[in-house]
């Protein structure tokens, strides 16, 4: 954790409530409701989020975690929240529990949380030696009247069309969020037909002004970090190598800013990223709590 991203994801981050971060001798507690609409899925009503709860080794043990546990749950109940989700929020850290915390787990799940759904993933890849797979050379070579390029100010509302009609969500918000935070859009790739965007790809490197979610925990990639994330495709092009080609064509375009390590967050397609040579890295389970 640094300034910068504690700026961004909770100071300058539109769903910020200060009332709803209450601190302790040796820790704190992040709670969370939305504030404006997540794109088509609205303000999530009843939905609440604690997107952090940390305390110093030295104060565990002492019920400190649980009275700051207790001041969210009774501030996400005042806010009207009917189910809890430990991260995922908009401005999350975190997906979900670390895999590796059996300590938080025991701690949650002590306190009435469940844990539900599939592993999600960040990757994490070397891309030093990185070369163009041969299955994304094949679609590109068979679908010629596709085109791989990176977002200018012309194409900006075909991109914002294509995810509102494919990705009218949280991927809509993030992307519009980032948007108001960048001078350039020039680090979203995009997979076109003639005027038509239908694949996107956000992407990150330490030139880029908003940390995207793959680079949250830059420090551990080194200073050549990049990452990559979200990525999607409209429907009526899936199954013809598209998604693999945008996907190298990003790897590359990072690979020639001087990227050298780069991540690949929240994802359960670790067979997709695969290919290109990520690997997991760290792992979340989602936990939740209806009050």
């Amino acid at each position: 954790m640094d300034a910068r991203l504690w700026r961004q994801n909770v100071d300058d981050d539109p769903h910020y409530d200060p009332s709803g971060i209450f601190i302790a001798e040796g820790g704190f507690a992040s709670a969370r409701v939305c504030r404006i609409p997540l794109g088509a899925d609205g303000l999530k009503e009843g939905q609440g989020w604690i997107g952090a709860l940390a305390v110093h080794p030295d104060h565990q043990r002492k019920g400190v975690g649980s009275r700051l546990l207790g001041a969210a749950e009774k501030w996400l109940r005042e806010k009207g929240v009917t189910r809890i989700s430990l991260g995922g929020e908009p401005g999350h850290f975190f997906p979900g529990i670390p895999r590796e915390r059996a300590d938080a787990q025991a701690f949650f799940a002590a306190h009435g949380f469940t844990a539900s759904g599939d592993l999600a993933h960040d990757l994490r890849g070397d891309i030093r030696g990185y070369q163009r797979l041969r299955r994304a050379e094949r679609a590109i070579a068979q679908n010629r009247s596709f085109h791989l390029q990176r977002c200018g100010g012309l194409q900006l509302p075909a991109l914002i069309t294509f995810l509102e009609q494919n990705f009218p969500g949280r991927w809509l918000y993030e992307t519009q969020l980032r948007l108001q935070r960048e001078r350039s859009p020039q680090d979203i790739m995009l997979l076109t037909i003639g005027s038509r965007v239908v694949g996107f790809a956000h992407t990150y490197h330490k030139g880029s002004a908003h940390l995207g979610p793959s680079t949250y925990w830059r420090k551990l990639l080194g200073p050549q970090y990049g990452g990559l994330g979200p990525m999607g495709l409209s429907k009526d092009v899936r199954g013809l190598g598209l998604g693999l080609a945008l996907l190298s064509f990003s790897v590359e375009t990072l690979q020639a800013a001087g990227v050298q390590k780069m991540a690949v967050d929240w994802t359960t397609l670790t067979d997709f990223y695969g290919a290109a040579g990520f690997e997991s890295w760290k792992q979340y389970r989602a936990w939740g709590k209806s009050l």
